[in-house]
């Protein structure tokens, strides 16, 4: 009797927590939900302003570094970086500069080529390395009188070169450029992240998802003007 008595108390004891242990099981083995598209976690929330820009005289050209306000991670030290230009001006000059955010004087300056087609360009930073975690201002401008060191349009973003941890790289080395683009964006490294998006654009040029991905990525950090250029 005293058998049959605990039998049911065990059966009954079953099936009152059952469902309590199944919702824990299945909750701590569900995947965290992975976003549809890349949505970028700025990592110095708070930090001053490093982007500006806006149109040249006249407001004919419209000049702008594709980067956040504030400063964005790269995980490399000669990183690629996007800018934006309206317009092809008929005659004129455009340089890149970077600098130490606590210096004056650029550690860094060149020419950069005409582009033969408006909207987004890059620049890859061949021959300078970033110091880790240090925080750069880099800048692209457009002058159409003689004298170079005096532009008519200057636009500047903030940069810090953040070594990925290794167990991190190697993550990211095992990913699909699609993943690794999410991944970027949410930790915080921007320039990667739009850099992984503009390989996928290139590598499927008929594919409208990734260019809606660049597209909104830009929206993301306030650039509409640039977002809505490109889809003229």
């Amino acid at each position: 009797m005293f058998r049959l008595a605990m039998t049911a108390l065990l059966i009954t004891c079953v099936a009152l927590f059952w469902p309590i242990v199944a919702s824990r099981a299945e909750n701590a083995t569900s995947p965290t939900p992975v976003p549809s598209k890349p949505v970028y976690q700025p990592p110095l929330r708070g930090a001053p302003d490093r982007r500006i820009g806006g149109g040249t005289r006249g407001g004919s050209i419209d000049l702008s570094v594709v980067a956040p306000k504030q400063s964005a991670w790269t995980s490399q030290d000669q990183p690629k970086v996007y800018w934006f230009i309206s317009a092809i001006p008929e005659q004129g000059h455009l340089a890149f500069s970077l600098s130490k955010a606590s210096a004056a004087k650029p550690s860094y300056a060149a020419s950069i080529p005409v582009p033969n087609t408006s909207g987004i360009q890059s620049y890859q930073l061949a021959e300078y390395r970033l110091e880790p975690r240090v925080e750069y201002v880099w800048s692209v401008s457009l002058s159409f009188d003689q004298d170079e060191d005096r532009a008519d349009q200057v636009a500047t973003g903030g940069i810090v070169y953040q070594p990925l941890p290794q167990d991190q790289k190697l993550r990211w080395g095992g990913l699909s450029e699609d993943e690794l683009a999410l991944l970027q964006a949410r930790s915080g490294y921007w320039y990667d992240a739009i850099e992984s998006v503009t390989k996928l654009i290139d590598g499927h040029p008929q594919d409208a998802q990734f260019r809606d991905w660049r597209k909104d990525l830009i929206r993301q950090v306030g650039l509409d003007n640039v977002a809505d250029f490109s889809r003229q």
